[in-house]
């Protein structure tokens, strides 16, 4: 016990968030070593050597870390996306499949050489997301839904990472899986004194999953699970989650049993945008729900 106390004392903060960053997402330090001795990372973690920035760079790139992001964490910083996720978000936007697919194969190349196994989970994501661009409703593979579930069951606690694979994957995953990863969702809801950039990647992974399920006409599925969030969780002034989980639920009760009152209620959550948010934030909303097909007589907010 006095050894860990000296080696918890003599730990910097940089090799206590390696530890706790590689120990959450349940990586070894040979998995991540790229090209470095496993040994000096332990080494590392435990405060008895020092670590060059030029060594620690790919480390983290191996473990799925943007670099920028990583020291900004340990601040307290919000961070940024990172470069790949900003390259997905391009092609995406260009409809550019191919390089899509060229990205999906050269990380999967990338763990079949022996590195970490977050590139099996990106090319998966990638291959996801080029699913979602051809507006198919193929399902990933079954040992691709299974790697997938695997590692967000497995992991402690959810970083970015976690939450832009779950967002990405799940439009794709077996419907089988849906409850045990909603709950573990659910259990990495963020605190409103957590980044906000988490806040908003818990509400666009509810909202990829609800398109999923009301695509499919699975609207009762959709009402369990959308009513299983305590919106209690979350204080009156968060009303950006508040306010989106409503929408969702308004959207789906309509999407299951058409009414004008329904279409109403739509109508009155997404007016509360308008009071408590802005109205960049309402007119994507309204283009989401008109995209289901619901045609609310509205038109978008113009901007002041």
């Amino acid at each position: 016990m006095k050894g860990e106390e000296i080696i918890m004392k003599k730990q910097n903060p940089v090799g206590k968030s390696l530890y706790a960053l590689r120990k959450n997402r349940g990586l070894s330090a040979r998995e991540i070593s790229s090209g470095v001795d496993p040994s000096s990372i332990t080494r590392f973690e435990n405060g008895h050597s020092d670590f060059g920035v030029n060594r620690l760079i790919p480390v983290l790139n191996e473990s799925g870390t943007d670099a920028w992001e990583f020291f900004q964490s340990i601040h307290g910083q919000p961070g940024s996306l990172d470069s790949l996720l900003n390259r997905i978000a391009v092609c995406v936007h260009d409809n550019d499949g191919p390089s899509l697919d060229r990205l999906a194969q050269q990380e999967l190349q990338e763990y079949y050489v022996g590195k970490s196994r977050i590139h099996r989970l990106t090319s998966i994501m990638v291959h996801s997301v080029l699913i979602s661009m051809s507006h198919s409703n193929d399902i990933l593979s079954a040992d691709d839904s299974s790697i997938i579930a695997h590692y967000l069951l497995s992991v402690k606690k959810w970083y970015k990472y976690e939450f832009v694979l779950y967002k990405n994957t799940v439009p794709h995953l077996d419907t089988r899986l849906h409850y045990e990863l909603f709950a573990k969702l659910l259990e990495n809801s963020p605190a409103w004194e957590e980044q906000s950039v988490f806040q908003l990647y818990f509400v666009e992974a509810i909202q990829s999953l609800t398109l999923r399920l009301v695509t499919n006409k699975k609207y009762v599925q959709a009402k369990h699970l959308l009513n299983k969030i305590d919106l209690s969780r979350f204080p009156d002034y968060d009303m950006f989650i508040r306010y989106k989980i409503l929408l969702f639920r308004s959207v789906v009760n309509y999407l299951a049993s058409p009414s004008e009152n329904l279409k109403r209620n739509i109508q009155k959550v997404l007016s509360l945008t308008n009071v408590y948010l802005d109205s960049s934030v309402s007119n994507k909303d309204l283009a989401w729900v008109q995209s289901l097909g619901i045609q609310l007589g509205i038109n978008p907010v113009k901007k002041a």
